[in-house]
């Protein structure tokens, strides 16, 4: 039987926000989400091959440990975040000899990263190619990579594995859950449309319950994450789930405590907010980002420009639903006031968890795509554009109404004000008092001796002197004005607790960084230089042309598993000859895209080549269907090709996202 360890890589170099909490007695917490996609993978792999899950937020780094098993493959995934853990581990085992597949949001997103330290690749979702792969390589047919082109039917994967975990499952604060993947907006710095389409595909209510029913009766899970892009991307699936939902969960012994991530656009719903405070929703992740209307506009949040956002967000309060809101400075239309406007915002609003981040720019995003253009992506060569102490530390912008340096000064002094105790008991407070309905949820009473041995170790542990008088205020004012709500809120206070914590390291790395930066006379960052990719002016001839080169293909090719490949293969040829200088689509364009396409043609069906892409949906979408997702996802696929053939400028920090307080849960090809 052969052996396959799937590795979660722990993140080099970095105080995470929820470290202070797993020190707390009585909890045996070591991070936060179980690893869903991994334990999927599990799922996926066949009887006759034992697989395992290494965790190393969990279980310590795998290259440390003693009397590691000898395993054919190694799998390992993760965020950008992950990228030195990654190749320290996939390094590690092909000394040894040991194959290494990666997968996950970051090598989809930048597979020219990791195709140097690693022997096969996944792009996309792992569904459909995760399964051909385990078949190829137990024949000795693998490729060195498998791409997911179109999106798979998220209905065909399974229960996640749970034993594959062996046993630790009890060290994670949440069990992860995923319902639906796909976000129907189109915000300029996000990278969930780019990774995982603008449609939501959802899973089928009953799958969704039996997820969740299987980590209850571990007895081990008192909290569950529904890691969705946006749990309420389709309001009426959510709600057929959250009524179905609640029932069950109240059939637990101890109902189980949720927590999501949601669009603002909830608060316009009543029935919506008053399911999930029933099925007893405790935190809700929304990415409100500024109250600055012009720089919403400018990332295209409609959502929120176009509503008064602290009524809003008060309305979702008033059910008792807790926001930890997703917050970002250094939008072009940010000026040097923006870092006062956040915090009166933020006091004025009542968010309970304010995630701050100053805006990266993540590779494949349209933000991505312009700031390359207007040549405002930082490439890092030396030291003074990358302190890796903190990935909350860097960006990879070049601002545009305030220096750098004033950038990462006005976020550090956002975050010292922010996550100072009086400023937190003032939110919280606030929420209290702002409810107005009770959730409608089996209450859970706290233990008090639980209780008592929490808060004699914050005071015995947490050196603010305004911690404590701040914790007795706000749990003083809870039982006065909500004491349902005391549960919810002592969480809140743990969640602070985290937050505080690593800010004070964050603020130091970022005056590092300052320092950095400052001390180089004259200094100016190393810009990425690279080709622009996409010309300005090819995609709206590509719209044009693609249904007839999309039927030629379909007519002439003979085996049609290649189609996605084909596709890419033709316009990335095109590209290449004819990008530089292109401007708009003429007609010995549409000549030569027609030769393309023969001749690949040709060539796929004499040399009857193998796809990398292993299915594409059947039965998911119709002929018009398939032919518009390949229309939006070839591109992408053609994007990606073309930065590996030109090569980049650098080492990019381009990929560099906040993994913390914004999208925690995506699940890929060997994600997280």
């Amino acid at each position: 039987m052969k052996n396959i360890l799937l590795v979660n890589p722990d993140i080099e170099s970095l105080v995470a926000p929820f470290e202070a909490i797993t020190r707390l007695p009585t909890l045996d917490k070591r991070t936060f989400m179980t690893p869903l996609a991994l334990s999927t993978l599990a799922a996926l792999t066949p009887e006759d091959i034992n697989v395992e899950i290494w965790d190393e937020a969990v279980q310590g780094r795998v290259h440390e440990a003693a009397n590691l098993k000898q395993y054919d493959l190694v799998g390992v995934t993760g965020y950008v975040a992950h990228y030195q853990g990654a190749i320290r581990v996939a390094r590690f085992f092909k000394r040894q000899g040991i194959p290494v597949a990666g997968g996950g949001p970051a090598v989809s997103a930048s597979p020219e990263r990791y195709r140097d330290d690693m022997d096969v690749l996944f792009i996309g979702e792992a569904e459909y190619t995760w399964p051909q792969f385990l078949a190829d390589w137990q024949a000795g047919t693998h490729q060195k990579e498998y791409r997911q082109v179109i999106k798979p039917d998220v209905t065909q994967s399974p229960l996640p594995n749970w034993k594959s975990l062996h046993g630790t499952l009890t060290h994670y604060m949440v069990g992860g859950v995923q319902t639906t993947r796909g976000c129907p907006f189109d915000c300029e710095f996000c990278d969930v449309i780019f990774l995982y389409g603008r449609k939501p595909r959802h899973k089928t209510v009953d799958q969704v319950l039996a997820e969740v029913t299987a980590l209850a009766k571990t007895g081990e899970i008192d909290g569950i994450f529904f890691c969705d892009d946006n749990f309420i991307g389709n309001p009426h699936y959510a709600k057929d789930l959250l009524k179905a939902l609640i029932p069950v969960n109240n059939s637990f012994e101890k109902p189980i405590a949720f927590h999501t991530q949601v669009t603002l656009n909830v608060a316009k719903d009543d029935e919506l907010l008053a399911l999930m405070a029933d099925a007893n929703f405790g935190t809700l992740f929304i990415g409100i980002e500024t109250p600055n209307k012009a720089a919403l506009r400018e990332t295209n949040k409609p959502t929120n420009y176009n509503t008064d956002i602290v009524a809003d967000v008060h309305k979702i309060l008033s059910y008792g639903l807790a926001i930890k809101g997703g917050m970002i400075v250094g939008f072009d239309h940010d000026d040097l006031d923006i870092f006062d406007q956040q915090f009166e915002f933020i006091q004025e609003a009542c968010i309970p968890i304010p995630a701050i981040n100053v805006l990266k720019i993540p590779v494949g995003t349209k933000l991505w795509s312009r700031m390359l253009k207007e040549r405002r992506v930082i490439v890092a060569r030396d030291n003074a554009t990358r302190y890796v102490e903190s990935i909350r530390a860097q960006t990879n912008l070049i601002p545009k109404l305030m220096t750098r340096s004033q950038l990462m000064a006005g976020y550090r002094d956002l975050l010292k004000k922010t996550d100072d105790w009086d400023s937190f008991a003032q939110r919280i407070k606030g929420f209290v008092s702002l409810i107005k309905r009770q959730p409608q949820v089996r209450p859970i009473a706290i233990s008090e001796d639980r209780s008592r041995v929490v808060l004699q170790h914050l005071r015995d542990t947490v050196t603010d002197p305004k911690a404590g008088p701040a914790i007795f205020d706000i749990l003083s004012h809870t039982r006065q004005v909500a004491p349902f709500m005391l549960r919810k809120v002592v969480g809140l206070v743990l969640q602070h607790l985290g937050a505080a914590e690593m800010s004070v390291h964050l603020q130091a790395a970022l005056d590092k960084q300052i320092a950095m930066e400052n001390a180089i006379p004259s200094y100016e960052p190393y810009i990425d230089r690279r080709p622009i990719l996409i010309p300005d002016g090819f995609e709206a001839g590509y719209k044009t042309v693609f249904p007839s080169l999309y039927q030629k293909v379909v007519d002439h090719l003979a085996d049609q598993s290649q189609l996605p490949e084909a596709l890419i293969e033709v316009f990335t040829d095109f590209l290449t000859r004819w990008g530089e200088g292109f401007t708009h689509m003429e007609d010995h364009h549409i000549v030569a895209l027609n030769e393309i396409a023969d001749r690949t043609i040709a060539q796929r069906n004499e040399e009857q080549a193998t796809s990398r892409v292993v299915r594409f949906g059947e039965g998911v979408y119709d002929a018009k269907q398939l032919m518009n997702q390949l229309r939006i996802e070839v591109l992408k696929s053609v994007e990606r090709d073309l930065r590996e053939h030109y090569g980049s400028s650098g080492p990019s920090t381009g990929d560099l996202i906040p993994i913390y307080g914004t999208k925690m849960g995506e699940a890929g090809a060997l994600g997280a």
